[in-house]
């Protein structure tokens, strides 16, 4: 407690006894720190209890996924009336010499992905290593990634990527000269070629060809076919 009357409380928000929570109902400001690993179902808890008039929930924390409940909560979805401060090593007037040879060597030394995580507190590809992931995100920032529409004077091809209880992901791609342009992708799981043929029969397309992966004229045991013979 301070020599004015103002009273600290510490609380863990682990879902398991997220529900304990509910006893801050009362309180000024919560301070969330390390936020980045919280649940939905804490968060769920936690901000309706927060309600006394002019009360605030301040979060700190160092972004991981792009796909994180307090990331796509707080930052991608922004709340109306939150204040977003994005700070970094370059707001510290006191950063000290030894941190900077430490940064330096990490820029000169880890993967481009890993260091803007690290130093630049960007998130990290969905999949570490991502293949393509510095080709794709330059693709990004240059804006060389947008929508494009259907062009009915182009074939349409089938690019399959076999899946089961992963999914399975089938793009349908035009190609203009040097462009490939995806119009379209059919994605889900535990489902029969069947029914993604079914799928591609509802729309009138101007087809092309059908790619399959290398593995696309393996036999499945329980029907001793490929999925290129289905």
């Amino acid at each position: 407690r301070g020599i004015n009357g103002t009273e600290f409380s510490f609380a863990g928000l682990a879902e398991q006894s997220i529900d304990s929570i509910k006893s801050f109902e009362g309180c000024d400001i919560v301070w969330v720190e390390e936020a980045q690993t919280v649940s939905k179902r804490s968060w769920s808890v936690l901000i309706p209890t927060i309600r006394k008039p002019g009360s605030e929930i301040w979060i700190t924390f160092n972004p991981e996924l792009d796909t994180d409940e307090t990331y796509d909560r707080f930052i991608t979805n922004q709340p109306e009336g939150a204040i977003i401060v994005d700070m970094n090593y370059t707001d510290n007037p006191w950063f000290p010499e030894v941190l900077e040879k430490e940064r330096l060597h990490a820029k000169a030394t880890l993967p481009e992905a890993e260091y803007l995580n690290i130093w630049e507190g960007k998130c990290k590809p969905a999949v570490t290593g991502a293949i393509y992931y510095d080709e794709v995100t330059k693709a990004v920032e240059g804006r060389r990634i947008c929508n494009v529409p259907y062009d009915p004077l182009l074939k349409v091809h089938v690019v399959f990527d076999l899946g089961w209880n992963d999914a399975m992901s089938i793009s349908l791609v035009q190609k203009q000269a040097s462009e490939l342009r995806i119009i379209e992708n059919i994605e889900d799981s535990h489902k029969t070629l069947d029914w993604y043929s079914a799928e591609l029969k509802k729309r009138g397309y101007n087809w092309g060809t059908l790619y399959l992966p290398h593995d696309g004229r393996n036999k499945d045991f329980k029907t001793g076919k490929s999925a290129e013979e289905i």
